[in-house]
C-alpha cells in the first residue's frame, strides 16, 4: 500500500498589477504604460477595440480580461491569473 503524505505551500512572495476599469477611467495611457513598465512586454489593445489586452508570454499571445492579474514571481517568470484564483491564493504583504 502506497503511504499518502500531506503537503503544504510555500509561502511565495509574488508583486502583480490588476487589470480593472476603475484603473482605466482615471488614465488609461498611465495605466498602460504601467502595465508595460510591469510586464517588459508589449501590450497593446485588441483590434475590436475592447479593454482586453493582449500580452506575449513565451512566445504565446494571451487576452488579459478584466479583473484579471498580471502576475511576476521572484524568478521573473509572468503568468495571468484569474481574479477568483488569485484571492484565493493570495493577500496583500502589509495584510500577512
Amino acid at each position: 500500500m502506497v503511504e499518502l503524505k500531506k503537503y503544504v505551500s510555500i509561502p511565495v512572495e509574488v508583486e502583480a498589477i490588476e487589470f480593472c476599469r476603475e484603473r482605466m477611467a482615471d488614465n488609461s495611457l498611465a495605466f498602460l504604460s504601467e502595465c508595460k513598465n510591469f510586464t517588459g512586454m508589449t501590450i497593446r489593445w485588441k483590434p475590436d477595440g475592447s479593454i482586453n489586452l493582449v500580452i506575449s508570454l513565451k512566445s504565446k499571445s494571451y487576452n488579459v480580461l478584466e479583473g484579471d492579474y498580471i502576475v511576476r514571481s521572484k524568478d521573473n517568470n509572468l503568468s495571468i491569473v484569474k481574479p477568483n484564483v488569485f484571492k484565493k491564493n493570495y493577500v496583500l504583504k502589509e495584510e500577512v
